[in-house]
């Protein structure tokens, strides 16, 4: 073996549970686009380790190569050790490995492979190149090569918006709840903060209720809007679900919707993401599997 080439799997949608994530458009097209580079340096693989997780697999489908593919539960959650074991149980003498897999495992596998190679940041769809010595694939056995990031437009995958502080008006049943005055301030700031943040949102999907149909409202969000009942009262699993089956093609989707829906969505992407309160109008923003809570003033 003299070449071995570590693919992170491409963009994958928010569905849960994780090992089940379907790539996107935008995964498939990174995934072709680091399999032509690939290809632009000569380099075919013999031989595929892939991580059995369904991102991973459809990533080594979305490259067209036409090599034996293995897929293995050893590469799914792994460190860089793990790595460098599962292809170190390749047979026979291969000149072209490639390895799609995960972050952290791919990077911490090239630092442990090569100290002296500068970090990778592993964006999604992202392919490494190493040279690697003969005999067993061990630290310090290889020396990085090259690498290839498909350059996507930056954005927020998706913006979880909390509807406004509502009023609690007599004989009003809870979905029909409009916004008190509080909350009609906290929307309009809610709006220009996330403006404010640069991010374009491409979709919004509102929950039926009043009290997040009039937060929408006084956020002036310019973008098409879908009415989804089933975001009243949805669980975390169910916004997600709903994200994925209603985005299509948008890059940026804003939902507007309740707790404890919306901090149980981005815990859910993000598992690092805690917080004691998920407050009326805050919103977060999740990008790339990493959750930041924002608090309109």
């Amino acid at each position: 073996m003299t070449v071995l080439a570590l693919m992170r799997h491409g963009e994958a949608a928010m569905s849960v549970p994780d090992g089940a994530r379907p790539i996107t458009p935008t995964g498939h097209d990174q995934a072709l686009h680091s399999a032509n580079w690939l290809r632009g340096q000569g380099l075919v693989p013999d031989q595929a380790l892939v991580s059995a997780a369904r991102r991973t697999v459809e990533t080594f489908r979305a490259t067209g190569f036409a090599c034996a593919m293995s897929a293995t539960e050893a590469l799914y959650e792994c460190r860089g050790q793990d790595v460098l074991d599962e292809v170190n149980g390749v047979p026979g003498d291969i000149a072209v490995l490639l390895v799609v897999g995960h972050f952290p495992g791919l990077p911490e596998a090239v630092s442990l492979l090569d100290p002296t190679a500068e970090p990778t940041g592993f964006e999604p769809g992202t392919v490494v190149l190493l040279d690697l010595d003969d005999g067993p694939v061990t630290p310090g056995s290889g020396r990085l090569r090259g690498a290839f990031t498909r350059r996507m437009p930056a954005m927020a995958s998706l913006i979880l918006l909390r509807h406004g502080k509502s009023a609690y008006p007599d004989k009003v049943r809870d979905h029909d709840r409009p916004l008190a005055p509080r909350g009609l301030r906290q929307a309009k700031l809610a709006g220009t903060a996330i403006r404010r943040y640069g991010h374009t949102v491409d979709l919004v999907l509102c929950s039926t209720a009043e009290r997040a149909r009039a937060t929408l409202a006084q956020a002036e969000v310019a973008a098409p809007v879908r009415y989804i009942e089933d975001l009243y009262g949805a669980s975390g699993e169910e916004i997600l679900a709903i994200v994925d089956a209603e985005r299509g093609d948008a890059e940026t989707v804003l939902v507007v919707g309740h707790e404890p829906g919306v901090a149980d969505a981005a815990q859910l992407l993000d598992p690092t993401f805690t917080l004691t309160k998920f407050p009326t109008s805050a919103f977060a923003v999740v990008e790339d599997g990493h959750a930041e809570l924002h608090i309109p003033r």
